[in-house]
């Protein structure tokens, strides 16, 4: 189990090193184009790895939404969205710029702006992944969409 951590923790502290310098070049696609329209939530994914604590002793939190039929994000090609995934649905606004995509919108009652990595689209299906780190420990955000 220990050893699980350290590699998720070492995973984690790579992917959040890199740089735009160093980090692989996208393919050139037609990012906006190929993301306008409705995407079916596959799973939203939140991982978190911190200090072990008497009440937590892994230091692990990890929780795994698996999409139903009515959840969806839809990105319209004028820069607005709208989500409905398990019982939160909001809309607002969104940009691309290279493989960031910032999503911007109100959350039951209050604001909030989220940046995204587009790590894969297709077609037919798209990976967002965000990341963070703090002097907890690092977390990050995937969510598995799918046309």
């Amino acid at each position: 189990m220990r050893t699980l951590i350290i590699l998720s923790v070492a995973i984690c502290i790579g992917l959040l090193s890199c740089t735009k310098e160093n980090a692989p070049s996208p393919k050139s696609v037609s990012v906006p184009l190929t993301l306008v329209g409705s995407w079916h939530v596959v799973s939203d994914t939140s991982h978190s790895v911190w200090i072990a604590t008497a009440s937590n002793p892994t230091g692990n939190y990890v929780s795994v939404y698996t999409g139903k039929e009515s959840d969806h994000y839809n990105f319209s090609s004028s820069g607005i969205f709208d989500l409905n995934e398990a019982s939160a649905v909001s809309s607002g606004t969104y940009s691309l710029k290279d493989s960031a995509l910032t999503l911007n919108y109100v959350n039951s009652s209050w604001q909030e702006s989220s940046t995204y990595q587009l790590v894969k689209l297709t077609d037919h299906s798209a990976v967002l992944v965000a990341g963070s780190a703090s002097p907890g420990g690092p977390s990050w955000h995937v969510i598995t969409l799918a046309k």
